[in-house]
Formats: C-alpha cells, sequence, structure tokens
C-alpha cells in the first residue's frame, strides 16, 4: 500500500512461465519483502512479544504477474524466491518457539490449486509448517463461480 515493498520478487519480467522463469538469473527489485532477513525480524518481534506465530506472504514464485489476468497456472507453492530460504527460516523460528504460517495465495484460480495441493502440503510438512492461510484475491476461476457458491464452499471443505 506505502510502495515501501511488494510482494513480487523482480520488476525485470512483466508475465511469468511457472517451472520455466529462472528467478536466479533475475535481479531482485530490492522491495521483496518476504526476505528471509525481514522474515527473522519479523520472528524476533514474535518471540519478544509473546506472539506463537508469523504469516509469511509473498515468499513463492508468481507474484509477479498474479493478479487480475485470469491465469490459471498462476503460482507455484513449492518454490520459494531466491532471497527466501525456508529451510533457515524454519529452523530459526523453532529456535524461538515461533511458528511460522505458510501463505497461498490462489488469484482464485481453484483449479490449479487443487492440482497442487498435495505437494504445497507435503512441501509444508517437509519444512515444519503446519498452518496455512489461502488466498482468494480476484475473481474465481472458472469463470461463472463465485466465492461463496456451492462449488467454492466444496473447495474450501476439500482444501
Amino acid at each position: 500500500i506505502t510502495g515501501r515493498g511488494k510482494w513480487a520478487y523482480t520488476d525485470a519480467v512483466s508475465s511469468v512461465q511457472l517451472g520455466k522463469t529462472d528467478y536466479s538469473k533475475l535481479p531482485s527489485n530490492g522491495k521483496h519483502s518476504a526476505n528471509t532477513e525481514n522474515v527473522k525480524r519479523y520472528i524476533d518481534f514474535a518471540a519478544k512479544n509473546g506472539f506463537d506465530a508469523v504469516l509469511v506472504e509473498g515468499w513463492n514464485e508468481g507474484w509477479e504477474d498474479w493478479f487480475g489476468h485470469q491465469k490459471d497456472y498462476v503460482f507455484d507453492f513449492v518454490s520459494p524466491y531466491p532471497d527466501f530460504d525456508v529451510k533457515w527460516l524454519s529452523n530459526y523460528a523453532k529456535s524461538k518457539n515461533v511458528k511460522l504460517i505458510m501463505h497461498h495465495e490462489t488469484s482464485s484460480s481453484v483449479r490449479n490449486y487443487e492440482r497442487h495441493l498435495d505437494q504445497a502440503y507435503q512441501f509444508m510438512k517437509d519444512n515444519g509448517y503446519d498452518a496455512v492461510k489461502s488466498g482468494y484475491v480476484g475473481d474465481i476461476v472458472p469463470r461463472g463461480e463465485h466465492h461463496y457458491s456451492q462449488w467454492m464452499n466444496n473447495h474450501y471443505l476439500y482444501a
């Protein structure tokens, strides 16, 4: 909102092809907020102030063109950006008795999320995350469905 930070890791591309876009070869925009250093700072704050968990949003690939494009394959739920060290942060949070909460934005591409749920949840389990906040920003894909339709309620229960 303030422009100080971004969910996207880079400004060097306007469109992302998950599995093909190589973020390790792209320059950081310098504003990606879900990075190891920032999350460590939030873990320290949580530990000092009695919070038991920190939600991390924007850690995973796909934020460069996520909103308003009605893309089917819009997010990767198992590939962190180069500046987000999942294993290190998981271990650090555990050492501070703070849990990390994974965030899965779907950009309302529900079928995409369902195709990747098993892998996404296994990734969470493998890395010590036992909670997830899923997001459904935008018009539901497939078109014609709505956030509170029976089809979506069935999805929420499934997820």
